[in-house]
């Protein structure tokens, strides 16, 4: 009876890191294998120790790598996914997948759980001296991450052909992370990769607490986007040029006279902000409209203010828009709701899931605009639904 170690295609292993044994196996044995599934485990997350046997193993398979690359342990790989189980050590998971990274031939990384941020410098990943640049590498998808733009910027600057980046931000570990600023992780995009990107996703898990620092106001330094996800709430910050963080004033800035806070209506509109060579955008909105003044996001004011929608109090609902409504944008924008409506006028937050007989002017008028519009969505975004459905993950 074969063990069920080899009881799976030849160009594909899960693999389970909780031994040396099985990790000099699996490691050097199977060198056709194109997508590589680590579980990672407290073991893994020490394979980087200095002087460990694990650092050994690895060390010998990298000199092999660099001796003949394709005909090496792991010269086949494609593809690598890491979905771990969340615990106190998962922020360590992102740098123990270092070495994977590393394999000349690898051209996609799916993870989720990773964690590199500023405040914890040694979650950041650095590629190694002997791999400033890995020239292969053109697809990554991190789901319920933890990244900021320090974190961000030593990944991009070693993937200077990459082409896919999807990103779904989440906070961990009792408030690392609690808040964000996409503005800050645009320019790195734009400083790294902003001639080869071409697919872009930004967007936030379920259950985001936070504040948004600074909204993202320009993306054309990104000049090759085509396909563009995006939460509404990437947009819901003041600009990093205004000195503004989370709606108050940097300390280290003076503060200009007769200068007003940031409110929602100082969002730009789209066509100011996209990149020219965008060709299909789909705005994502994952939290409930706004039902008073107090809350965190204005998902109505938002919309109104990127697609240049007037107030209907003072200005009524237009059947037939002008054809210029929507010159600048992408040939295709998508509006993905959550809930029922767009608009904030209802009386009831369970009505979101009711529904009532309330008309959604807002909706209407982007429909008329040439917007498309669904309602009722899913509450992941289109991306990670994809990426669940394809790697059969129900959560992580």
């Amino acid at each position: 009876m074969l063990d069920p170690i080899f009881d799976v295609p030849q160009d594909q292993c899960d693999c389970n890191f909780d031994s040396i044994e099985s990790q000099v196996f699996m490691l050097s044995a199977l060198k056709n294998v194109r997508t590589l599934r680590i579980n990672v485990s407290r073991s893994l997350t020490t394979m980087a120790a200095p002087g460990s046997s694990q650092a050994k193993v690895l060390d010998t398979i990298k000199a092999s790598q660099a001796r003949a690359p394709f005909d090496a342990p792991l010269g086949q790989l494609r593809t690598l996914l890491s979905f771990p189980d969340v615990d106190y050590d998962t922020w360590k998971h992102f740098d123990a997948l270092g070495f994977f990274l590393t394999t000349p031939s690898l051209t996609e990384v799916y993870a989720s759980s990773a964690l590199a941020l500023e405040e914890r410098f040694q979650s950041i990943f650095k590629w190694p001296e002997s791999m400033p640049q890995h020239h292969n590498l053109r697809r990554i998808e991190l789901v319920a991450s933890c990244f900021d733009d320090i974190g961000l910027a030593p990944l991009l600057a070693g993937t200077p052909c990459l082409e896919i980046f999807r990103f779904g931000y989440a906070i961990k570990h009792h408030g690392q992370g609690y808040d964000y600023n996409p503005a800050e992780m645009v320019e790195a995009l734009s400083n790294h990769v902003g001639g080869t990107l071409k697919h872009l996703a930004m967007t936030l898990e379920p259950h985001f607490f936070g504040n948004i620092v600074n909204g993202v106001v320009d993306m054309r330094g990104l000049r090759s986007l085509e396909t563009l996800e995006v939460d509404y709430r990437m947009f819901y910050g003041p600009a990093i040029e205004s000195g503004e963080r989370n709606g108050t004033w940097e300390p280290s800035l003076p503060t200009a006279e007769g200068r007003e806070i940031w409110t929602p209506t100082a969002i730009p509109p789209l066509n100011r902000i996209l990149p020219a060579s965008l060709e299909h955008l789909e705005l994502f909105l994952g939290e409930s409209p706004s039902v008073g003044a107090d809350d965190r996001f204005d998902q109505d004011a938002t919309l109104h203010a990127l697609f240049s929608v007037p107030e209907f109090e003072s200005a009524p609902v237009i059947a037939a828009p002008p054809v210029t409504s929507l010159e600048g944008l992408p040939g295709r924008c998508v509006v993905r709701c959550v809930n029922k409506t767009l608009s904030k006028e209802f009386l009831d937050f369970n009505d979101l899931r009711l529904g009532w007989p309330q008309t959604d002017n807002l909706k209407d008028h982007l429909q008329a605009m040439g917007v498309e519009v669904h309602v009722n969505s899913h509450e992941d975004p289109t991306w990670v639904r994809a990426l669940k459905k394809r790697f059969k993950i129900e959560t992580w």
